[in-house]
């Protein structure tokens, strides 16, 4: 009988924590739903009938998207409409009276050379005073940049370079996304001598795309932070700070005088 009582409270516990759970879970709102004949729901100011192209009984709207560049909704023949530029009918291949359209996506292209502008803090074991110190480094362009040296779907990769003055260090690889405006890389290498003084490096950077109308261009801003997981002696470092990339032109080491 003590067993039986002891596994009912179990039960009891455990449906009281589950329900404790489903509570704090999240609002899921608020969230949009396209019309068939253009329209959008929102669920938090209801039916939009004006701004997006409303066509009453003209069943044309299949995917819509908002990004950095305005809402877009796809049209069941292949044309675009974006709420900054209007209709596209030449760029997306419209074929009227096809309904072949199904989904809507945004890629951008990010290869290519980008300078970037990095404040990075790190720490390391300083053997002097026995303990780990922060050091504070601002690099800009041209001393660090990153090449994308290909690009497939949302998918990339390529080489990122730092120059300290002395010596470049170009054996720096990186993969990485590019999913509407969210930008993450992740750079994995070895540095040093192996059995001596060898680590292996792991870099991971997150930003987001954003308009410059001083500079009238996209950059790419946001942080990055990586650790040496695991090295051959008592050297390890890590890193944190922030960064800013932009399009160039050159990406050449050592930098062009």
């Amino acid at each position: 009988m003590k067993g039986k009582r002891w596994f009912a409270g179990m039960v009891v516990c455990l449906a009281v924590l589950l329900a404790s759970a489903a509570v704090a879970q999240m609002d899921p709102g608020p969230f949009h739903i396209l019309h068939k004949q253009g329209s959008i729901y929102n669920s938090d100011t209801g039916w939009n009938l004006s701004t997006p192209p409303y066509y009453t009984g003209s069943d044309w709207a299949v995917d819509f998207v908002y990004n950095s560049q305005g809402l877009s909704i796809l049209h069941r023949d292949g044309a675009v409409w974006n709420s900054d530029t209007g209709w596209n009918l030449s760029t997306p291949p419209y074929y009227a009276g096809t309904a072949y359209a199904r989904a809507l996506e945004y890629l951008r292209d990010v290869t290519g050379c980008w300078g970037m502008q990095m404040t990075q803090f790190e720490t390391h074991l300083d053997g002097t005073v026995g303990a780990y110190v922060l050091d504070r480094d601002l690099i800009e362009y041209p001393y660090v940049y990153f090449e994308v040296e290909w690009q497939t779907g949302t998918r990339f990769g390529g080489t990122m370079v730092y120059y300290d003055g002395e010596e470049c260090d170009d054996e720096i690889p990186f993969e990485g996304t590019i999913i509407g405006d969210h930008f993450t890389a992740v750079a994995h290498n070895l540095e040093g001598e192996a059995g001596v003084d060898q680590c292996e490096v792991l870099d991971i950077i997150t930003g987001l795309v954003f308009w410059n109308d001083a500079e009238t261009r996209w950059e790419v801003k946001g942080s990055i932070v990586g650790a040496d997981v695991e090295c051959d002696a008592t050297n390890e470092a890590g890193f944190f700070g922030a960064f800013i990339a932009w399009p160039e032109t050159i990406c050449e080491c050592p930098p062009p005088e």
